[in-house]
């Protein structure tokens, strides 16, 4: 026996690998944990990392083991909170204590929702000043855009 077929269609369409990218990215880049401690506490490097949320590297993901000392390290499960949705599974505290509509940790989801939307009002605006948007410019604003809608979407998980 030569072992099992090599699926032909696979059940994760390119829209959710994309979206596993973009939740890649907000969880290194938009972590209150400074970049150093998170790498220090892995076993990768910063070029791996970069690799993981890098919508051109279609083929890297960051291992499983990694993710699970990224989200003790950022004590943000917006990866796992997302695969879990993408299985029609929702990811629920263990401790209940802080979550909740009006819980600390909401608040803290909240002010996040608010401080990346500023980002992405303020990148617009900068970029409109000179009366031309070029494609750095939309590509720094779609950036900013992804980022709002994730935290929005973290923020909607934690109700």
């Amino acid at each position: 026996m030569k072992g099992y077929p090599v699926a032909k269609a696979r059940l994760t369409q390119q829209h959710e690998l994309d979206r596993i990218k973009l939740e890649t990215r907000v969880q290194f880049y938009s972590s209150a944990v400074p970049r150093v401690e998170i790498i220090r506490h892995t076993r990768v490097e910063t070029s791996d990392f970069s690799k993981y949320g890098d919508d051109n590297e279609q083929k890297r993901f960051m291992p499983v083991d990694v993710l699970v000392d990224v989200t003790r390290i950022t004590n943000n499960p917006c990866i796992l909170g997302l695969i879990a949705e993408l299985c029609g599974y929702d990811i629920v505290p263990k401790y209940d204590d802080e979550a909740g509509a009006g819980g600390a940790a909401n608040d803290a989801a909240m002010l996040h929702v608010t401080s990346e939307f500023g980002d992405l009002v303020r990148e617009y605006l900068t970029a409109k000043q000179d009366g031309v948007l070029d494609h750095l410019d939309k590509q720094r604003i779609r950036r900013e855009g992804q980022q709002a809608v994730s935290a929005i979407l973290n923020f909607l998980r934690g109700l």
